[in-house]
């Protein structure tokens, strides 16, 4: 956060001012705050009263360093800020130079827009403009806005204090800047960004980039993995059945194999098997077709025969891992040899599994991100939840998938496109807001109609369609997840338990803590740490416990 004032330093928490409408019925601020939270950014929500105003000695320190290195307002308005705390706000900001972001606010009349009128934003698309690319680079150039928001729609003054960034195909901007006078300046944004809109999702890293001056703490990369269970076993083609019945089942056969690694290929995507080698042998043709095509993928130990490992004794569990191991590295089968997804994610709760962990050297457990939150470790190995979809285990076909959609919603079944669409959604929400866990499927996906591989394929065209080539999507592999998930969690722990301080004079970010830990920064193009994406540089920088780290920020 290059601070804008000659010889002023600032720290770099964000302060978000909000009004005091209750949370519930606040979704600009819960989108904030989301914001932040996944991004690892540290902020302060306020939301001043004339009983409790904002002071100015909640704004600076005594030493006289501002607190705050930015400022995002989601009132809908100027005046929805009380007033002794607009005045306080006004008089920090002529003081350090710090940004404001108006996060969604209609404008007032010194904001260079007339003829503004409130209205559905339904079918909105919005493009970047020329001045737009300086902050959403990483674009595209088109942003699809998203059904049920609004939108103040005007135009802006030829010559006025209003630079659009964004603008709808009919040229009424939806962001742009204002000059504030005396090197001040405001970004305005005019179109609702509630938690689970595309575009805010889309347009969250340019404008948290912008109102901190190109520099804060935290950092989002975006990443999209995909692991495929039980390769090898069958699976059941029909919902429901339980143990000890039978019923129809469907496995993988050579061509799929095939089909897969040509879309692999093509896709520049690489899936992750997870395999049961007791559904392999010498005489099947899968096998030997997995087997040839064995680097095209990336492998996972996912137990010897996918056996419910929640109640048995220490000795099984190590032989689950241990014989599945062995195959592989027997076989030449490049597996992971410190990640581990168990059965059904069963024996999470068994109190032998870390110390088989242990033994076993695994540092990546998998569990499913559907049943909460959980812990972050167990053992020694960071657990990582992962997203299942509703491509569910006994469909391999779109006549099945679509017949299962109206089992489990009760509705009328869906259309191909409109499935590919929703979950397709959903997919690229999750991706768009940082979140590194990976989807999991079954193999029984990768044959018949392979719906799985249409799944990614909706996601990877949207993602290249939406997102330019300085921003592309990472595909990290299970033991990365887990470090990046460690990582973050001991940064959450660090600044929770205040340990980290970070502050700028405009050309250096200084770094420092109580403990040994990884600062996530995201820094100018012109900075001196970090590795290039989307038009930044990002990454994680080591300080030492007691030592001060200087970053040079270059130009902003």
């Amino acid at each position: 956060m290059n601070a804008a004032r000659t010889g002023t330093s600032t720290g770099v928490v964000v302060l978000l001012v909000a009004g005091d409408t209750a949370p519930a019925d606040d979704p600009v601020t819960r989108f904030w705050v989301d914001v932040l939270e996944r991004t690892g950014c540290p902020h302060e929500v306020h939301r001043p009263t004339a009983a409790r105003p904002l002071l100015d000695t909640d704004l600076v320190a005594a030493d006289g360093t501002g607190r705050f290195g930015a400022i995002v307002r989601t009132t809908t308005t100027a005046a929805g800020v009380e007033p002794a705390s607009a005045a306080a706000l006004s008089r920090y900001r002529d003081r350090y130079g710090v940004r404001l972001l108006r996060a969604y606010e209609f404008p007032d009349a010194a904001s260079g827009l007339r003829d503004v009128s409130g209205g559905s934003a339904d079918g909105l698309t919005a493009r970047v403009t020329a001045a737009g690319a300086a902050v959403f680079g990483y674009l595209g150039g088109e942003v699809p806005v998203a059904g049920g928001c609004w939108a103040y729609l005007g135009r802006a003054v030829a010559g006025g204090p209003f630079t659009p960034l964004l603008v709808t195909t009919g040229g009424a901007p939806l962001a742009g800047v204002v000059d504030a006078g005396d090197g001040l300046e405001d970004l305005l944004v005019l179109v609702n960004t509630a938690e689970d809109s595309l575009h805010g999702a889309l347009l969250a890293r340019g404008l948290l980039a912008w109102v901190t001056r190109g520099a804060h703490l935290g950092a989002v990369r975006h990443a999209l993995s995909c692991h495929v269970d039980d390769v090898f076993l069958p699976n059941w083609s029909v919902p429901g059945v339980r143990v000890g019945e039978t019923a129809p089942t469907v496995r993988m056969v050579p061509a799929d194999v095939d089909a897969v690694v040509a879309w692999q290929e093509a896709t520049g995507f690489t899936l992750d098997l997870a395999h049961n080698a007791a559904g392999a042998s010498g005489d099947d043709p899968l096998t030997a077709a997995l087997l040839v095509a064995a680097g095209a993928f990336r492998w996972l130990n996912h137990t010897w025969d996918h056996r419910d490992l929640d109640a048995v004794d220490a000795d099984e569990l190590r032989a689950q891992v241990e014989r599945n191991r062995r195959w592989a590295d027997e076989a030449g089968v490049p597996a992971s040899p410190t990640a581990l997804v168990t059965g059904a994610h069963s024996g999470l709760r068994n109190p032998a599994l870390p110390g088989v962990l242990a033994a076993a050297g695994i540092t990546a457990l998998a569990s499913d991100a559907s049943r909460g939150p959980g812990p972050g470790s167990l053992g020694p190995a960071t657990l990582v939840p992962r997203h299942p979809t509703e491509v569910t285990t006994h469909v391999s076909t779109w006549p099945q998938l679509l017949a299962d959609q109206e089992r489990l919603h009760g509705a009328p079944a869906p259309s191909r496109e409109e499935f590919l669409d929703r979950q397709g959604d959903v997919v690229l929400g999750r991706v768009l807001a940082g979140d590194p866990r990976p989807l999991f499927a079954h193999q029984s996906n990768l044959t018949g109609d392979r719906v799985l591989l249409d799944l990614l394929q909706q996601v990877l065209d949207r993602w290249a369609r939406l997102l330019a080539p300085c921003a592309p999507l990472d595909g990290p592999s299970m033991d990365e997840v887990a470090r990046e998930l460690g990582r973050r969690r001991r940064w959450r722990e660090a600044l929770d338990a205040g340990a980290v301080r970070a502050r700028t004079d405009g050309a250096e970010l200084l770094l420092a803590a109580d403990v040994d830990v990884e600062f996530p920064v995201t820094l100018p193009a012109g900075a001196g740490a970090g590795d290039a994406y989307a038009g930044a540089r990002c990454g994680w920088l080591a300080v030492e416990a007691g030592r001060e780290l200087a970053v040079p920020l270059g130009a902003a």
